[in-house]
């Protein structure tokens, strides 16, 4: 039993959504076949799929669905998404996160931003398993990141909440400075042109 519910532990921490479930089963059924053939044991389907979802449960119980409001200067990340060439602001959150919490954080943002682009009000979600009280993680993630990335607010929400499956919207700003001379402190947030 241990071997199958093993298998299914964590398979669809990342999409949260049920589409998958097709997949979910017809790998369940091979794993349970392989699973007798391998041990030489008859362990029926229902028997196994009641012991995979009350393991399942159990996790579920526990888990809370955490969203943070956040804004970053963007100047220097490779955008939000995960890079290998460079940091990002997703790569961020789940390191201090993870820190944090003592458990491997995976946020899930509501919008990817470019390399070099800021935002002022950008939404994530995770699960957590902690019980640290979801409105003080803003203030003690906020002491672990970076000071170009800040937390606005954490709250608990729905576990089925996720951040772009809902009413949304995003606003784009560009900045252009005009004049005879460059202006350095806005050289990161403005596009110069001459007059």
């Amino acid at each position: 039993k241990t071997g199958i519910a093993g298998t299914y532990g964590n398979l669809c921490s990342k999409c949260k959504l049920t589409k998958c479930i097709k997949n979910v089963l017809v790998n369940f059924i091979f794993e349970v076949n392989s699973y007798n053939n391998k041990n030489k044991k008859n362990i029926q389907l229902r028997d196994a799929a009641n012991y995979l979802f009350e393991e399942k449960n159990d996790k579920i119980k526990g888990m809370r669905n955490i969203k943070l409001e956040l804004r970053f200067d963007g100047a220097k990340y490779h955008g939000w998404q995960i890079q290998n060439n460079g940091i990002t602001i997703e790569s961020e959150l789940n390191k201090h996160l993870s820190n944090l919490l003592g458990e491997e954080i995976q946020v899930i943002g509501a919008s990817r931003t470019d390399s070099g682009v800021h935002a002022l009000g950008n939404v994530a979600v995770f699960d957590t398993t902690n019980r640290m009280p979801a409105e003080k993680i803003s203030y003690a993630l906020n002491q672990r990141l970076p000071e170009d990335i800040r937390i606005q607010k954490s709250e608990e929400v729905p576990t089925d909440w996720h951040p772009r499956h809902c009413d949304s919207r995003k606003t784009y700003e560009y900045r252009i400075y005009r004049g005879e001379f460059p202006m350095p402190v806005k050289r990161l947030y403005s596009l110069f042109t001459y007059v």
